[in-house]
């Protein structure tokens, strides 16, 4: 008997035959079911672009603690030390309160694993702007840095 391949059974290389001939079906796609839009926030009257410092701590788990949140606005570029820096906690809770939701939301991870690091402390850098054509908020990531890990945490 000599090695190699066996040969298919007769009736299986005919069905096999038979799958290939046959079209193939097209699946219709639901009507109706339409793609969500982005979700736009408006620009208050009075608005002025600016960077935002974000600075935060995890916990031991790789949440974040919601007392650590801390949100600089800045006017004029963020890296300068001379910039004027203003602390939302002071005169903008509901927009302070909108961030560290957000913040919260977007780092949760149901698996432990892929959390942030444990027991760190976190700065993000944003810049929001309004968009040229309305009165709609954009917002942009320039930077993300580990900072150290979490003194109260040690």
């Amino acid at each position: 008997m000599a090695l190699g391949k066996k040969k298919a059974a007769p009736e299986k290389a005919a069905k096999k035959a038979d799958k290939e001939d046959a079209p193939a079906k097209k699946v219709k796609k639901a009507k109706g079911a339409k793609k969500a839009g982005p979700i736009l926030f408006k620009a208050p009257a009075d608005f002025k672009p600016a960077f935002f410092e974000i600075s935060f701590e995890t916990l031991r788990d790789g949440l974040i603690r919601g007392g650590s949140i801390e949100v600089q606005r800045v006017k004029g570029k963020w890296d300068n030390p001379d910039a004027k820096r203003f602390n939302l906690a002071e005169y903008d809770i509901p927009t302070l309160t909108g961030i560290a939701t957000r913040l919260g939301a977007v780092t949760f991870a149901p698996n432990v694993a892929k959390r942030l690091l444990p027991k760190t402390q976190f700065k993000v850098v944003l810049r929001v702007g309004k968009k040229a054509d309305g009165d709609v908020l954009t917002c942009g990531v320039k930077g993300v840095g580990y900072v150290g890990v979490s003194a109260a945490m040690r």
